[in-house]
């Protein structure tokens, strides 16, 4: 071996044409290796666990922790003291791999049957367990520890309201000829509550008032109100009206003899009443 004018040994090959080392050559393509710190050299990456279980139940992995320790001391320092490149791969392992509990999966109510009035809605249930990260569906016997939850329930969004004639059509207004007749129509809840006509559909609503025929008039009795006055204050009584016997002329009506309806059936001028029963009462004569 041949020394330098530094005293150091040159390898052969590696010298030039005045005897002096030259590196190595560099090909084109090739990176050069950067040179590790001496720091790096001190510090070592070593396992120090794992990392907790990313499932209780059903199958969860965990993961291999390395930490970069001093060499001497043993104790953990920054990760940026050790080599990157020589850290180890992190392992996983499964863990926690017993089946969890299987649950009772509920879905959300179905629209209610009907838009007003008691109708019913739906829901699915189902019995579910969770292993691997997956939710499956199982049998409902693995379910049995728990209450199943209903499947059907009643509901009502509103109540349903609709027309009800409550009377048959009154009596004609007049005896003969045209007049008009009544009858009574409320609107009434499913609960059969009367409620505001505004709740039911005015559209279908029944006619309440319709004219009548009673034919051309001649004669006929014709009657006023029954009187609001009973002739006893108490116990049995009588109330009265006016009956007469009418004839239609060009002019109009007028009042002509009851026997000029005799044909007819007169109406009754009279009728019992009885605001209250009489109990025992003081009586007194003037005195002497």
């Amino acid at each position: 071996n041949t020394l330098d004018d530094q005293d150091r040994y040159i390898q052969p090959g590696n010298q030039n044409q005045d005897g002096y080392e030259q590196p190595p050559p560099v090909l084109d393509n090739q990176v050069p290796v950067p040179q590790t710190p001496q720091q790096h050299h001190e510090y070592n990456w070593k396992m120090s666990g794992m990392t907790d279980c990313s499932a209780s139940c059903g199958r969860g992995s965990r993961y291999t922790v390395f930490l970069c320790i001093h060499k001497v001391t043993l104790q953990p320092v920054t990760e940026s003291l050790c080599d990157s490149a020589r850290r180890p791969s992190s392992t996983e392992e499964p863990c926690n791999t017993e089946p969890c509990p299987a649950f009772w999966d509920i879905g959300e109510w179905s629209e209610c049957s009907r838009t007003c009035g008691p109708g019913h809605q739906q829901r699915q249930v189902l019995c579910r367990q969770v292993y691997a990260n997956r939710t499956l569906n199982v049998h409902i016997s693995r379910c049995r520890h728990l209450e199943r939850p209903e499947t059907m329930s009643t509901c009502q969004l509103k109540i349903c309201s609709e027309w009800q004639i409550r009377t048959e059509w009154s009596a004609c207004s007049v005896p003969c000829g045209v007049g008009q007749r009544s009858r009574e129509v409320r609107c009434v809840s499913n609960v059969g509550d009367i409620v505001a006509d505004e709740d039911c559909n005015m559209k279908m609503r029944p006619s309440d008032l319709e004219n009548c025929d009673m034919g051309p008039c001649t004669k006929s009795w014709f009657f006023t109100d029954w009187g609001s006055q009973c002739s006893m204050e108490c116990g049995p009584g009588h109330q009265q009206r006016d009956v007469v016997c009418l004839m239609k002329t060009e002019e109009g009506f007028s009042v002509v003899p009851p026997y000029e309806c005799s044909s007819l059936e007169r109406p009754p001028s009279q009728q019992s009443c009885q605001l209250k029963a009489c109990g025992a009462r003081w009586y007194h004569t003037d005195w002497s």
